[in-house]
C-alpha cells in the first residue's frame, strides 16, 4: 500500500511540475525558447516529435518549440 501511495506522489509531482513549466513557457512565449542553445532546442523538438498522450500543456510547449524551430530555420539555422 505504501509504494503505491509513493508511486502516486511522485506521479502528481511530475505532473504538477510539467503544468508549471508548461504555464511559464505558454507566458513567456518565443522570448524563453529564443535563448535555448541549438543543442537544447534539438533535443526538446526531438521529445515533442517522439511524445505519446502529451496533457494539453505539454502540447502547446511543443508547439511553441516548434514554432522556435521554423523561427530559427526562416533565418538560416537549422538547429532542429
Amino acid at each position: 500500500m505504501r509504494i503505491c501511495k509513493k508511486k502516486f506522489r511522485v506521479f502528481v509531482v511530475k505532473k504538477i511540475s510539467l503544468l508549471i513549466l508548461a504555464a511559464l513557457s505558454i507566458s513567456a512565449c518565443d522570448g524563453r525558447f529564443a535563448n535555448l542553445e541549438a543543442s537544447e532546442l534539438r533535443k526538446r523538438a526531438y521529445e515533442c516529435e517522439q511524445g505519446v498522450n502529451l496533457t494539453a500543456p505539454e502540447i502547446q510547449v511543443c508547439k511553441n518549440i516548434m514554432r522556435e524551430c521554423k523561427r530559427r530555420e526562416a533565418n538560416g539555422q537549422y538547429d532542429c
